[in-house]
């Protein structure tokens, strides 16, 4: 089994706005899609990595293999779904420095995967599978990807998932539920926001994270913006505070802070039994790696390489 993660899920063109021209929204076309993401957070550590997805017969499907492939992460069984354009998704910047999403091409390539187009073997070869739920938000993937969770944690597999609600992409609150709450039942590692904590389970705090953990999660990392992180597992909880920094763009950066947490922990830890100080190290070093990915824009082209994170001084 190799040491590394296969993600599986979405990978999309993010249209950054750069400002105005004669009365118009100039936008930047850029890869990513957070799954995708994720896998190029991973390569960029050091970790092999591997990206399984739906993308769209078209130039854009095409331009997402090549760039996702440049940053180190094999993407030689991504799928071109046919009939399907590629998931093409515009971000809007918040005076806060955050984000709202717009998609087109709906649904996009990423959510038309049929299981019988996974090349399930090629994704038992690694050691962790990384989801998240946005693929899942309608057609054939929300059938295809609880049938290759059940079946990679049959096999062995670790399951991270990263529940990424987006409100925007379900008719009705209670649809999305149950989109957000399917793949808790395989997941090992689960990252949630305040926000999607207490969508999932109708509270925050301690106790509605450690309602996951009773579910049959072994490590929760609540993500909190600039005031860091708070952990848990079946060993305890704790907090790390993030690195102040300028915010240029945000994109990306929940997945900065997932890919550094586990690139970490394959490196130097037990995502099966980690202890105290593991915890608290790899949420370091995954709050680090968030930190520098926001001072640039874009979601794949800000992920700082291993070395940069290693050496930075904030």
């Amino acid at each position: 089994m190799i040491n590394g993660v296969v993600g599986f899920g979405e990978s999309v063109i993010d249209f950054i706005p750069m400002g105005m021209d004669d009365g118009c929204t100039v936008y930047k076309a850029c890869p990513g899609g957070s799954v995708a993401n994720m896998c190029v957070v991973l390569a960029r550590q050091g970790i092999p990595a591997a990206f399984v997805g739906g993308v769209g017969r078209d130039h854009f499907g095409q331009f997402l293999k090549e760039r996702i492939s440049q940053y180190g992460v094999h993407t030689e069984k991504m799928i071109f779904t046919p009939g399907c354009g590629t998931n093409l998704t515009f971000v809007h910047l918040k005076e806060d420095g955050q984000r709202e999403y717009s998609s087109v091409n709906r649904p996009g390539a990423d959510k038309m995967v049929s299981y019988d187009q996974i090349d399930v073997e090629e994704i038992l070869k690694y050691r962790v599978l990384h989801v998240s739920s946005n693929a899942m938000a309608c057609g054939k993937t929300r059938e295809a990807q609880p049938r290759l969770l059940e079946e990679a944690k049959k096999r062995g597999m670790l399951i991270s998932y990263d529940v990424n609600y987006r409100p925007g992409f379900y008719e009705t609150k209670e649809d999305a539920l149950r989109v957000l709450q399917t793949p808790l039942a395989w997941a090992d590692i689960v990252k949630v926001t305040e926000e999607e904590l207490e969508v999932l389970t109708g509270g925050s705090g301690r106790r509605s994270a450690e309602k996951l953990l009773e579910n049959g999660a072994g490590i929760v990392l609540v993500t909190k913006g600039n005031e860091g992180c708070d952990y848990y597992f079946r060993g305890g909880f704790g907090h790390a505070d993030s690195f102040q920094t300028e915010a240029v763009d945000t994109t990306g950066a929940g997945d900065c802070f997932l890919g550094g947490f586990l690139s970490w922990m394959l490196r130097n830890g037990s995502l099966k039994q980690p202890d105290k100080r593991q915890m608290e190290e790899a949420c370091v070093y995954a709050n680090k790696t968030a930190a520098l990915s926001i001072r640039k824009t874009g979601a794949m082209s800000s992920v700082p390489t291993r070395e940069e994170v290693e050496q930075y001084k904030f």
